[in-house]
């Protein structure tokens, strides 16, 4: 099947011409863009992923009103399919495509230039900043109320951050300057912000304390990675604060009534961002990927399967890190504790019955979430005649693989590093023994480790452990057939059958 169309897009909004991608999920036979302007206009364009630029074809153009025109006319053949996989920033930072700036105007007699520069753009957006920049009377005055008799950097920091994370409640999306972003009087007066607001108000407040403070520009990863080659506004779609310098430094972000003050919204985890008050190129700033670890740790101590099949035990579980904020905005969400356990706790076992529960989320972020329940599970193991069988691996297992693609184009990004642990004991059913048990684990790739371990207790029962660390968050294409491979393993193991029989008297 062939399917072959074309249309005309006019717009009147000739500083953001939208970018032209010439690949698609399906084989691209050809992908033909032209763009048509009035004669003065002058664009910047460049390519992405193209392996080399496509200059254009270039023709005159005399329309009914007598006004010259010209268009620029690109195109691409036999283009690849791409399609989008678990663990990446965008699919559109790895696509062909065609981008667009308007750099300039001259028709002969008038002459004007457009954001060409670092330079330029930080004339175009610091505007909006100085209100928070250089502070007021009401700003000093909070930040006496709020820090007091406090000395201590550490705890300054954290005092003004836990404000306005706490205090100002976070509304929509204002974008990142212009006329849309409201001064810090009104954020304190209204007691809401957007995450740009807030942010700038937290640089304030600390500027305001004596702390180096000021506003990093970003492109968030759902938004795409910088371009650090050319300096446009609509490249940025947040910021964060700096603190620091260049050579050490720390971000913070407040925007997130979920995260603890030592990380960062998962989707800001980007790789580059812009110091606005540095106005130039070297105020471009590389942002490690996070060193923290998100984890979730399951443990059963009884586990008791029965000759029928069904499994009951209590289970405690603890959220730490990005999986605990993850967790508690989850809950957050939910209508009751036991939904949310229900949903996203059992969401593997949909028959689950839950007895008691608990839900133990203490007052500061930076602390795990923890979830106990009592659970009974009917059916859980498979019987056939005289024997049992059941995979041991509950709450951590690996339904599928989630890298499907023959080939991968572009690199697998995790958000952070990760550990996902499990710890049960069973106890099985009188008079069965194991006749067939999965074989202990140790596996390893570059930046990976699997690990599973079966052992008996002097009284019977059988303790199993899972682990699965990751600790290296960017793979690239060359590596993508390792981790494939390495998941699908993980996918068999999690599936593998232990097995009882009952023995005869």
């Amino acid at each position: 099947c062939i399917i072959e169309y074309s249309y005309e897009f006019l717009t009147k909004n000739i500083a953001r011409l939208d970018p032209w991608y010439f690949q698609n999920e399906i084989h691209t036979q050809l992908s033909r863009v032209s763009l048509e302007i009035v004669t003065g206009y002058k664009y910047n364009t460049y390519h992405r992923n193209s392996g080399a630029d496509s200059e254009p074809s270039v023709e005159a153009v005399l329309k009914p009103d007598g006004r010259k025109r010209k268009r620029y006319t690109w195109e691409y053949a036999d283009l690849p399919p791409i399609r989008k996989e678990p663990h990446i920033t965008t699919i559109k930072d790895y696509m062909t495509s065609l981008n667009f700036q308007l750099i300039g105007y001259s028709d002969g007699i008038a002459r004007f230039s457009f954001v060409q520069t670092w330079e330029d753009l930080k004339e175009k957006i610091e505007p909006t900043y100085k209100p928070y920049l250089k502070g007021n009377r009401k700003i000093r005055k909070l930040v006496s109320e709020l820090t007091g008799s406090i000395t201590a950097e550490a705890d300054i920091v954290e005092t003004l951050f836990h404000f306005v994370r706490d205090s100002i409640e976070t509304s929509r999306y204002r974008g990142y300057w212009g006329n849309g972003i409201r001064g810090p009087g009104a954020l304190l007066s209204s007691g809401h912000g957007s995450r740009v607001e807030k942010n700038l108000l937290l640089v304030s407040l600390l500027r305001t304390a004596g702390l180096n403070a000021e506003p990093l520009l970003i492109s968030t990863r759902a938004n795409g990675r910088l371009d650090t080659r050319n300096p446009r506004a609509d490249s940025f779609n947040h910021l964060l604060v700096f603190m620091g310098r260049p050579a050490k430094f720390r971000l913070l972000d407040a925007s997130d009534p979920f995260c603890p003050i030592t990380l960062l919204p998962a989707n800001y985890l980007t790789n580059t961002g812009w110091l606005i008050l540095t106005g130039d190129s070297d105020g471009l700033v590389t942002i490690p990927a996070p060193n923290s670890l998100s984890a979730k740790f399951a443990t059963i101590d009884s586990a008791r399967i029965d000759s029928t099949g069904n499994l009951e035990g209590q289970i405690t579980i603890r959220y730490e890190g990005y999986r605990g904020i993850r967790y508690r905005r989850l809950l957050a969400e939910s209508k009751t504790e036991r939904k949310f356990i229900e949903e996203e706790v059992f969401d593997i076992f949909n028959n689950a019955e839950i007895d008691t529960f608990q839900v133990l989320r203490a007052e500061k972020k930076e602390s795990p979430l923890v979830v106990i329940a009592r659970f009974r599970i009917p059916g859980f193991a498979e019987v056939a005649g005289d024997k049992i069988y059941f995979s041991p691996a509950l709450f951590q297992r690996f339904q599928e693989n989630q890298f499907r693609l023959e080939k991968r184009t572009y690199p697998v990004e995790y958000n952070f590093p990760s550990m996902d642990q499990e710890m049960i004991t069973f106890e099985l059913p009188a008079n069965y023994a194991i006749i067939e048990a999965p074989q202990n684990i140790d596996w390893k790739i570059r930046g990976q480790e699997f690990r599973r371990l079966l052992t008996r207790n002097a009284d019977g029962r059988l303790n199993y452990y899972r682990n699965l660390h990751i600790a290296k968050v960017y793979y690239s294409p060359v590596e993508y057939e390792m981790l494939k491979n390495f998941t699908t393993y993980i996918v068999e193991a999690d599936g593998d059958q232990l097995v009882l029989q009952r023995q005869s008297n």
